[in-house]
């Protein structure tokens, strides 16, 4: 029997009728040590099986064994028991501690990012003012026709559109300058034109992330059944585990490559277990123990699922080219 005692369960079997007399007392209770109700049926189907079997060896002791022999007996049978319920408890600390350490990298890769990005765009504001000025000073020549000659005009007309891509980058930029509080929005204000005959300056595609992506055009799709959804959010966590949460546009051709290599070195036994470990070191304790890896139609179908959330965003020009075909 299973019971719930204060934020613990507890195993507890009767003693056969038979037993009671000669082991002195009427029933096993034990702690599960464990406020989870899997790992507990878990621990409890196994003592089940363990106390069987004790009962099975007590009922075939000769009959003049005296009741201090089972009794003693029981008492190193309970010990195992618990030695085993310690090392299970030991195993789940370890894991904790696992993962605290994998959350503590990740958080550390992070930080080391957005301190990059801080510093290139705490020196593209350094530049900023002087691009500023210059832009003006050329904008200024261009409007009054002060240049030299049609040549010089050219020139300037090119510097002055080099200049004002430079800006529209640190535009790009503005939201994380907020974010890691470097660049406030109001060091960044419209510019003027540069002149009539100034063709537009392109603006770079932008280039939302993973994640945003699956959850726009897969996820809340509600024709798809729960099935799909399931696999294609183990799919894409998969993915981002490996390589982060990318944005669609850094997701290239070699990236798909790597991805294939990695899938394809997986266990088959992933996913599988209660034990979750850090991807990679999955792979290289597969590896060591040589163990079966995923079939290739597995792989396969974790390549169709990021081909249709693909085929969506070439359709809108988000990217040039699905990477998952072929």
């Amino acid at each position: 029997m299973l019971r719930l005692i204060g934020s613990h369960y507890h195993f507890r079997r009767a003693i056969p009728q038979d037993l009671k007399a000669l082991l002195g007392r009427s029933e096993i209770s034990l702690s599960l040590r464990t406020d989870k109700k899997l790992i507990a049926r878990e621990r409890a189907a196994d003592l089940y099986a363990r106390t069987g079997d004790f009962f099975h060896k007590a009922r075939t002791l000769d009959e003049q064994a005296s009741p201090p022999l089972l009794q003693e007996l029981l008492t190193l049978q309970t010990q195992m028991i618990r030695d085993q319920e310690t090392t299970l408890s030991l195993a789940e600390e370890c894991h904790a501690l696992e993962q605290k350490a994998e959350k503590a990298r990740h958080a550390m890769e992070m930080l080391e990012q957005v301190q990059k990005e801080s510093s290139f765009l705490q020196q593209s504001k350094d530049h900023l003012a002087a691009i500023q000025t210059r832009l003006e000073s050329l904008s200024q020549c261009l409007k009054t026709g002060s240049a030299v000659s049609a040549k010089e005009k050219e020139m300037l007309r090119g510097e002055a559109n080099r200049l004002a891509a430079m800006i529209v980058d640190i535009r790009n930029n503005q939201t994380l300058a907020q974010h890691a509080g470097n660049l406030p929005a109001s060091s960044l204000e419209p510019l003027e034109d540069v002149g009539a005959e100034e063709e537009p300056v392109p603006v770079k595609p932008s280039s939302p992330r993973l994640s945003v992506m699956a959850k726009k055009f897969i996820y809340s799709d509600t024709t798809k059944s729960a099935g799909t959804l399931k696999a294609t959010r183990k799919t894409i966590d998969l993915f981002i585990e490996a390589f982060g949460d990318k944005p669609i546009r850094q997701i290239t051709g070699t990236v798909a490559d790597e991805f294939f290599d990695l899938l394809s070195s997986l266990p088959a036994t992933h996913g599988k277990g209660k034990t979750v470990l850090p991807l990679r070191m999955v792979i290289a304790q597969a590896k060591e123990q040589g163990q079966e890896t995923i079939s290739g139609k597995t792989v396969k179908n974790h390549f169709y699922r990021l081909s249709s959330l693909w085929g969506h965003l070439v359709q809108r020009d988000l990217v040039d080219k699905n990477r998952w075909t072929g």
